[in-house]
């Protein structure tokens, strides 16, 4: 819920339509966009952190990618991952 909250203000054009939970991958929380591309999280660290992390990668990195982008990996202060397809 903390990492959600953080997301919609630190990101409010970048909406998140919910977040998928399994006991198997657990710390991991996934979050899906509202383009469809993924957002892994960890719970075992800030989600601050770890959402001005995507938001800097989002802004400088993958801004021209979106369409293409698949998931965005923050779940590693630091490294950061993402996939396109």
């Amino acid at each position: 819920r903390q990492a959600w909250d953080i997301w919609r203000q630190q990101l409010p054009d970048r909406k998140l339509i919910g977040f998928t939970v399994d006991a198997k991958a657990l710390p991991t929380l996934t979050a899906t966009s509202e383009q469809g591309w993924q957002v892994l999280f960890s719970t075992e660290q800030d989600p601050f952190i770890q959402v001005a992390s995507a938001k800097r990668l989002l802004e400088e990195k993958l801004q021209a990618q979106l369409d293409k982008l698949e998931y965005l990996d923050v779940r590693f202060v630091s490294r950061l991952y993402y996939k396109l397809r």
